[in-house]
């Protein structure tokens, strides 16, 4: 079962699927870099993709593709697809 996630995450993995790094992600919106680390392994852990510090990339891909199943959902539940 996935867990919702918090609107500061939801941007934080908007501006990390778009290729943002961390660094970037925290000068958008006002944060420092390692707070996006955090929120980015919360993320990881309420998708049930670990957090252990390895296969970052490949955690980064399973999110961003949970990420654009997610918002597809939406815009079918809309009407818009």
């Amino acid at each position: 079962m996935r867990r919702h996630l918090s609107v500061t995450e939801l941007k934080i993995i908007n501006l990390v699927a778009c290729g943002l790094s961390n660094k970037e992600a925290a000068q958008i919106l006002g944060r420092a870099p390692r707070t996006i680390k955090m929120h980015l392994t919360r993320i990881f852990v309420k998708l049930g993709i670990g957090s252990d510090g390895r296969n970052y990339r490949a955690r980064l891909t399973l999110a961003r593709n949970w990420h654009c199943e997610l918002y597809q959902e939406g815009l079918k539940a809309l009407g818009y697809l």
